[in-house]
């Protein structure tokens, strides 16, 4: 009796996350597509996936030109160095004033696979 009531209770929500899990594999092809027709210079970065260059395409907006080089690209993700300093000591730290949304897109989680896969290759 008891498993015949687990069987009825965890069977439907198993069946959801599978298919859940057919959609997101759908979707990932088709953002893969559109990734590979659009930018696939990204594609040839190492580390960066169809989700990730979508997420740093929809960051960077409709205008990609204004990225002029490496520096702007770092500062509107908020990753670049900005010179901070106290009496005779100079620093740098990162400036985090443009973009919270373009900083979590390359945040570490992300990147860390693509240094295992670096460091195994």
């Amino acid at each position: 009796m008891v498993l015949q009531a687990a069987r009825i209770t965890w069977c439907p929500p198993a069946r959801r996350v599978g298919q859940l899990g057919g959609e997101m594999r759908e979707l990932d092809r088709r953002l893969g597509r559109l990734v590979e027709r659009h930018a696939p210079q990204l594609l040839a970065s190492v580390g960066i996936g169809p989700a990730t260059a979508v997420a740093l395409l929809i960051t960077m907006g409709d205008n990609p030109e204004r990225l002029g080089g490496e520096a702007s690209f770092a500062a509107l993700f908020g990753v670049s160095p900005v010179e901070r300093s106290s009496g005779s000591r100079q620093y740098r730290r990162l400036n985090r004033g443009r973009r919270p949304a373009g900083q979590r897109r390359l945040a570490p989680d992300r990147a860390e696979p693509a240094a295992l896969r670096c460091a195994h290759a």
